[in-house]
């Protein structure tokens, strides 16, 4: 019983960890949190993706896992618990597919704007995307 408390507590700060380091990523206030976006014209797409949608989508299935790993009722949050992970992990797998584009609307607002500028740096050019 007490190790599988220690597990979901564990999951559940291994997501509140990953969520600040995203949360700090997409705010950007600094260089430092905005290398996650490359510069110049091309990109970091592994970890623009990453910062996007992975990151987020792996603290969910965190907190899936500490639902789970509760120790309650004989374990009746297993089945709600795996149901739920179902999308975090398609968005995890979405992520290393680069061929699918991420909406532009999941970017924050400063990110856009450097995407605008790499499009039209890239066009400018005559490079296609890549």
């Amino acid at each position: 019983m007490m190790p599988f408390l220690l597990l979901a507590v564990a999951a559940v700060l291994l997501a509140l960890v990953i969520s600040v380091y995203v949360i700090r990523r997409r705010l950007g206030r600094s260089a430092m949190a905005r290398r996650w976006m490359g510069d110049g014209m091309f990109p970091r797409t592994s970890q623009e993706r990453m910062t996007v949608l992975g990151w987020p989508a792996l603290a969910g299935l965190c907190l899936c896992f500490a639902l789970a790993a509760l120790p309650v009722a004989d374990g009746t949050l297993r089945l709600p618990a795996a149901l739920l992970s179902i999308p975090f992990f398609l968005a995890l797998l979405i992520t290393q597919i680069s061929a699918i584009p991420l909406p532009e609307a999941w970017y924050p607002g400063w990110a856009r704007e450097l995407r605008r500028r790499r499009r039209e740096a890239r066009a400018k050019a005559g490079l296609r995307r890549a």
